[in-house]
């Protein structure tokens, strides 16, 4: 069994939230939706990047320059009249030590990206001036998804030598979907610093 068999076996929690975030944009379809949609995304996605940067033996692995996301999503929240500065960050986030962990917990974000192609066509038909000016998140990998994703499931599998690194690689993108899932449902208005919430509204 190949290594993302495996991952996808076991983090089926991440998809179906996923899922449910992108189908409650859609349905809402408003530009605070999706301000806060990036906003919640960013409190992930920046401080899982931040701890990937300081593990420098990752970049035998994959081309770490994919994740380098928090910036698309910060300039996208800009164009918004929100700054990033003033978003609370998930403290979830571990320091990784081993190539197979840092590599199983950037499965969310990576895993994420499939459904960026849909997405952005639903906001490009829904909200065409956020779409044009504030989406440069959910294009990071336009026309190239298919792709990008094979390039990192490449890297699983290369990182996956033995049965020990496998369960290793398995067991990050377990913690990782778990920690996604529970900050998926952090309510809305913890997300933003308290002094910063009469700035953004």
């Amino acid at each position: 069994m190949r290594v993302i068999e495996g991952i996808i076996a076991a983090t089926s929690s991440l998809d179906e939230a996923l899922a449910t975030e992108s189908r409650a944009l859609v349905q809402t379809a408003t530009p605070e939706a999706y301000r806060q949609y990036l906003a919640r995304l960013f409190g992930f996605i920046a401080p899982l990047e931040r701890s990937l940067a300081k593990f420098p033996d990752l970049r035998s692995a994959v081309d770490t320059r994919r994740f380098d996301k928090h910036e698309l999503l910060r300039r996208d929240l800009e164009a918004l009249n929100t700054r990033a500065s003033e978003l609370v960050c998930c403290s979830e986030i571990p320091i990784f030590n081993d190539v197979q962990t840092a590599l199983g917990w950037a499965y969310v974000m990576e895993r994420s990206s499939l459904g960026h192609t849909a997405l952005f066509q639903a906001l490009a038909s829904l909200m065409p001036r956020e779409a044009a000016f504030a989406a440069s998140y959910v294009k990071c990998y336009f026309g190239a998804i298919g792709e990008s994703w094979r390039n990192f499931v490449e890297a699983l599998d290369a990182a996956a030598t033995s049965e020990l690194e496998t369960t290793r690689i398995i067991a990050a993108a377990q913690d990782a979907s778990s920690a996604y899932v529970a900050w998926s449902r952090v309510p809305l208005h913890a997300l933003v610093h308290r002094a910063a919430i009469r700035l953004v509204r």
